[in-house]
C-alpha cells in the first residue's frame, strides 16, 4: 500500500495525469484497502482528489476508491481499532480529499 500511495502522491505532486497508471493504482487500492495504514490511505485520497481536480481529468473518476475508503474508515471507526486510529493530520487530509473529489 505504501508504494501505491507514493506513486499516486508523486503523480499529483508533478501534476502528471497518466490515466492508465492511475487506473491500475486505483484498482489495486480498492483490492487492498484493508492493508492501508491511515497515513497511506489519506495520502492516496489526497493524491486522487488533487489529480481529479485537474482540468484534463474530466473524463476520469476515482469514485470506486473513495467509496471503498469510506466503507473501510467507517468499519475501522466502529471497531475502534486503536492501532489504526486516524490522527488529526490524516483526518484533515482525508476530509479535504472527500470535499475536493469530483
Amino acid at each position: 500500500p505504501q508504494s501505491l500511495s507514493n506513486v499516486a502522491w508523486s503523480l499529483a505532486a508533478m501534476r502528471l495525469l497518466d490515466r492508465p497508471l492511475i487506473q491500475v493504482v486505483a484498482q489495486l487500492t480498492v483490492a487492498n484497502i484493508n492493508r492501508f495504514k491511515p497515513f497511506e490511505l489519506s495520502t492516496m485520497l489526497w493524491a486522487l482528489a488533487k489529480l481529479g481536480s485537474m482540468q484534463q481529468a474530466k473524463t476520469w473518476s476515482a469514485k470506486s476508491v473513495f467509496h471503498a475508503a469510506a466503507a473501510h474508515i467507517m468499519k475501522q471507526m466502529q471497531a475502534r481499532k486503536k492501532k489504526k486510529h486516524l490522527g488529526f493530520r490524516c483526518l484533515a487530509t482525508t476530509a479535504w480529499a472527500f470535499a475536493t473529489a469530483k
